[in-house]
Parts: structure tokens; C-alpha cells; sequence
């Protein structure tokens, strides 16, 4: 009996370490479509904008270790170049609304130098960007994600998040500012976006190992007695 108590024990801790996919919209295919996602320069700042995607948490895996984005550069005459990156952001909202009411996450709000992110080439010039990170969510929980590149659009262009292939087409973009006079600052995609977010599953408070402890205590000592 003790055996097998030490090896449940032992996959309970390896579960908990395990990595989930909460979120993978890039693995079934990329279209040559885009959705504008982009912090301008500060002379046009109602133009900032977000191209936001659903993911949900689990009751097991909620903090949130990594995130990555397909991207692509438009309005400009050399669209394989993106050194006129700046920086990134990646901003976690409740709502939808709460992406219309400000581009700041009101979960998270995350933001990254240039040598922090990871540029993959992918096909025609397009990227994949990747980051690391490890953010605790809570879990069980619906968020939406945006991953926003800092970069002018004076002698840059545009840059936006692909489409890819998802199953719930419930992507966004939100432009607080109105630049863009989307209807009540917001317009909702028939597609999925790009997006991946990976989750660690989170290894048992203190106080729940503690509480299996003394499980496992009760039933050796039950053993004994027969």
C-alpha cells in the first residue's frame, strides 16, 4: 500500500508541472489576412490600436508562461523589415469592453524591449514573435489577449496580428482613440487570430500539500492497525 501511496504522490507533483495549451490558433495554418494591432507615435495617439483574442484558464493551469504572435507589416514598401519595432506589449483584458474602454489591460498589462522577444521567419516576409513570461491568472476564467507592437507609422507603416486557424472566431479590435471610427470604438472578426498561450499547471499551495500529508498519514496509520 505504501508504494502505491509514493507513486500517486509522485504524478500529482508531475501533473502540476506539466505545460497546458490554453490557446493555439497558429498550429492549424496562417491566412495572408491581418488585423491592425499597433502603438503609434505619440502624435497620433487616438490611432492606437488592439487585435484581441479569447482564451480561457483551467482550474489547473493558469499561469500563463507564454505567448505568441504571427504578425505582418503593411502600408509600407519593405514589409520584410521590422526594425522599426520598439518595443511590445501584451495586454490581458476581462471584456472586450474593457479593451474599448482603454488599451491598458486591466488584468495585465506587460511590457518588452525588442532583445526580449524572439522574431521566427515565416513564409512572405510575415513573423512570429514569442515571449516568455509568468503571469498568474485566476483560473477557470475567460480573458482576452493582445499582443501590440510599438513602432511609428511614419516611414514604418502598419503592423497587424494574422489571421489563423481557430474554432470560436471570438476575436476583436478595439480603438479607444476612434481614430479608426470603428462602430462605438470596437469590431468584431469572423476569423481567429494568430495567437498562442501556453500555461504551467500550477503546483499545490503549502497548504493543500500539507492537507494530502496528513490524508496519507490517516490511511498509513489505518494500514497498521490491521
Amino acid at each position: 500500500m505504501k508504494g502505491k501511496i509514493s507513486l500517486l504522490l509522485g504524478a500529482f507533483i508531475v501533473t502540476g508541472a506539466q505545460a497546458d495549451i490554453l490557446l493555439d490558433n497558429i498550429s492549424g495554418g496562417l491566412s495572408t489576412a491581418s488585423a491592425a494591432s499597433q502603438d503609434f507615435e505619440a502624435s497620433i495617439p487616438g490611432a492606437d490600436i488592439v487585435a484581441i483574442e479569447k482564451f480561457s484558464t483551467t482550474a489547473s493551469a493558469y499561469e500563463i508562461t507564454a505567448v505568441a504572435a504571427a504578425i505582418d507589416r503593411f502600408n509600407t514598401s519593405n514589409p520584410t523589415d521590422y526594425s522599426g519595432i520598439t518595443g511590445w506589449r501584451i495586454e490581458i483584458y476581462s471584456s472586450v469592453a474593457a479593451a474599448v474602454s482603454n488599451l491598458t489591460g486591466d488584468v495585465k498589462s506587460l511590457s518588452f524591449t525588442p532583445a526580449q522577444v524572439t522574431l521566427w521567419n515565416l513564409s512572405g516576409g510575415d513573423k512570429l514573435a514569442e515571449f516568455t513570461l509568468s503571469e498568474v491568472l485566476a483560473p477557470s476564467t475567460d480573458y482576452f489577449i493582445g499582443v501590440i507592437p510599438v513602432m511609428n507609422f511614419a516611414g514604418n507603416g502598419q503592423i497587424g496580428i494574422l489571421v489563423g486557424t481557430g474554432s470560436d472566431s471570438e476575436s476583436w479590435q478595439a480603438n479607444p482613440g476612434g481614430t479608426f471610427n470603428l462602430v462605438g470604438n470596437q469590431r468584431r472578426l469572423s476569423a481567429d487570430l494568430a495567437y498562442r498561450v501556453e500555461a504551467a499547471g500550477v503546483v499545490p499551495e503549502p497548504a493543500s500539500m500539507v492537507a494530502l500529508g496528513l490524508g496519507l498519514a490517516v490511511v498509513v496509520r489505518r494500514r497498521r492497525k490491521v
